[in-house]
């Protein structure tokens, strides 16, 4: 089978000091065409790799949905934008582990190989150069034929069983696929009758594997590790997906030669709680770079299936990238894994924590001993957050934890990435539902006013702003970030109690965040001013997103766009902002890549400001259906800076 390559293809007539340099001026056809260029071999050469494996275009491309020529970006594509500062490109040309693409269609290569013979030639020489299998490895898979070999430039260094030109293997398991076989009472595949102590030989110059799996089952696994093995000098590229719990396994006492492989690992069934020895043992055997869960669904009901995670994170002391998607961690815990004492190497870390227990004065351990007492309810303990209530999430936080967890990420050195978020769905006090039914009560009181003035009754009083800061909360968050010098991103979703104008104060001298994500209702009212004198101050903020924030359109906040000369990526969907504000990004003229929703690019698309803009690269929009079961996972082509 066919598949892609990392492989470059050189003209053998031009010296490698000189690849160029025009040495022999030739157009693209050497057999007589009548074609102007005068390109050499080797620039040709690099041209077709290039068309070869550039398939995977994320952007500019025909078929891409777009809304009043905004460009549609799925959740993961706005994240990779603001943690790259740049749109995802093409498939570069050693493939990620987290790439699942296919091989070049047969059509591209075809209208590529027409060309001319040489064109022709290279594109024999790429496709031959790579092999890429789903399902079980057979034999043939290997073959002169299967392998395609070209029997020119690429001949000399093909072996006898006609796979020495291949240096690159993608191996898709498919096992979740294939196992769906057995419903149909057709022969489940088998991963035993290939010998892969043979792989050496039949790939005597492979330089790069990349393996997808998805619930794997034993015998799937156990081939994974005799591929490892067999190419100890190689780190192979390995992505596992379990979706279901019931069909995945691990072997006991197996055993990584050589390099460990560059392993991505997605989670995302609830029954793990009930079976964890072979994904426990699956993580101690690998140690993954990229681990990321999810064990509910986030239905944004306010309900949250919640683990014991310290049974978890005692077998992630050596993974980097974490994501705990739609669940918190304790603070207790959370205090621990952040610490500075090399227990945990952490270095972005995304995960939700839940602040309830400690928001009041109330003495935590009071209530909880009430409740146990049967004096009191767990509402009491939660302070009526009926989130908390609704999925009997019990926890024994108290403030101290709150307290050490800032100490310790204010002297923390490993962490580049962190974002914190609120795991209890939509915030309750600012959504744009929430939003609707204070304007319906506004009116409402309102005609009350003026029926009692009518009567000669009390007026009612106006009901009081609510203020969102809780001191006791923002007081410990503020420091960390006059402290901590190696986060670069932070963000912060549904957590507007733990900042404070303070915070924005403190970021206006902070020189190490570059992206800065405060999302969900995490940026109200409130802080506009404070936060708007920190675009006006700080330089190193490249990427911000204040998106599904539903801020109003405010003048404090327009005059500070102006003036900002460092905010290259800006997220502002669903926000109701005026016209105004597209004003304010063409006065400045900084921005290169700009993300709002449909309805702000219904409403404003013919704006000067994008066809004036000297600056702006590309405008987009999010509402793309995003098919995947999680919204946000780490995986190595997301951590480009790292």
């Amino acid at each position: 089978m066919i598949g892609s390559t990392t492989t470059t293809n050189t003209a053998d007539d031009h010296p490698k000091t000189n690849k160029n340099v025009n040495m022999k001026p030739s157009s693209l056809d050497d057999e007589g065409g009548s074609v102007g260029c005068v390109l050499s071999k080797y620039i040709q050469a690099m041209i077709i790799d290039k068309m070869v494996h550039t398939r995977d275009v994320q952007y500019d491309i025909k078929g891409v949905d777009h809304c009043h020529g905004f460009q549609y970006l799925t959740s993961q594509q706005v994240s990779h934008l603001m943690f790259n500062k740049r749109p995802k490109e093409s498939t570069s040309r050693r493939r990620s582990v987290g790439s699942s693409s296919s091989s070049p269609p047969f059509n591209t290569l075809g209208n590529i190989a027409l060309v001319s013979k040489w064109w022709m030639q290279v594109t024999k020489q790429i496709a031959s150069s790579s092999v890429h299998i789903v399902g079980p490895m057979k034999e043939s898979s290997f073959s002169a034929k299967d392998s395609s070999s070209s029997s020119s430039s690429s001949s000399s260094s093909s072996s006898s069983s006609g796979g020495g030109s291949v240096e690159y293997l993608y191996w898709n398991i498919m096992v979740g696929q294939l196992q769906r076989r057995r419903q149909r009472r057709q022969r489940p595949p088998n991963f035993k009758e290939f010998d892969y102590s043979r792989l050496p030989l039949l790939l005597p110059h492979l330089k790069t594997i990349d393996i997808v799996g998805e619930n794997i089952n034993m015998q799937a696994s156990q081939a994974i590790i005799q591929v490892i093995n067999a190419f100890p000098h190689i780190q192979v590229n390995l992505k596992l997906n379990i979706t279901d719990q019931t069909g995945f396994e691990w072997p006991d006492n197996s055993c990584i030669k050589g390099l460990k492989p560059n392993t991505v690992v997605s989670h995302i069934d609830s029954d793990y709680l009930y079976n964890t020895k072979y994904f426990h043992q699956m993580l101690d055997d690998l140690q993954p770079n990229h681990v990321n869960l999810r064990f509910d669904e986030g239905n944004h009901d306010g309900g949250v299936v919640h683990f014991n995670h310290p049974d978890l994170f005692q077998h992630l002391t050596t993974t980097q990238h974490i994501n705990i998607a739609y669940d918190f961690v304790e603070l207790s815990h959370l205090k621990e894994y952040v610490g500075d004492d090399d227990s945990f190497n952490i270095q972005s870390l995304k995960v939700g924590i839940i602040t309830c227990p400690i928001e009041k004065e109330q003495p935590v351990h009071d209530v909880a001993g009430q409740y146990n007492r049967g004096i009191s309810s767990w509402a009491d303990r939660y302070h009526g957050c009926s989130f908390c209530c609704r999925g009997d999430i019990r926890t024994s936080d108290v403030l101290e934890d709150w307290n050490e967890l800032c100490s310790n990420l204010g002297t923390n050195s490993t962490m580049k990435k962190l974002w914190l978020e609120g795991p209890h769905g939509e915030h309750p006090m600012f959504n744009k539902s929430n939003k609707e039914r204070k304007e319906k009560e506004k009116r409402r009181r309102a005609e009350q006013r003026k029926r009692g003035s009518k009567s000669g009754g009390e007026p009612e009083e106006e009901e009081e702003e609510v203020i969102v800061s809780l001191e006791r909360l923002s007081s410990r968050f503020v420091p960390i970030w006059e402290t901590n010098k190696s986060i670069k991103l932070l963000g912060l979703s549904k957590l507007p109690k733990i900042i404070s104008p303070q915070f924005f104060n403190s970021l206006c001298h902070n020189q190490h965040i570059t992206t800065l994500i405060l999302t969900d209702g995490t940026l109200v009212k409130e802080y506009i001013p404070s936060f708007s004198q920190l675009l006006i101050t700080n330089h190193t903020i490249k990427a911000l997103d204040i998106s599904q924030n539903y801020l109003e359109h405010s003048a404090e906040l327009d005059k500070a766009f102006k003036q900002n000369q460092s905010i290259k990526v800006l997220n502002i969907s669903e926000n109701e902002f005026t016209s105004d504000i597209f004003d304010s990004f063409l006065e400045s003229d900084t921005i290169e890549y700009l993300i709002i929703d449909e309805t702000l690019a219904k409403t404003h698309h013919q704006h000067r400001y994008f066809n004036q803009s000297k600056s702006l690269i590309k405008r987009f929009c999010v509402g793309a259906i995003d098919k995947k079961p999680l919204r946000f996972y780490f995986k190595p082509s997301l951590l480009l800076e790292d």
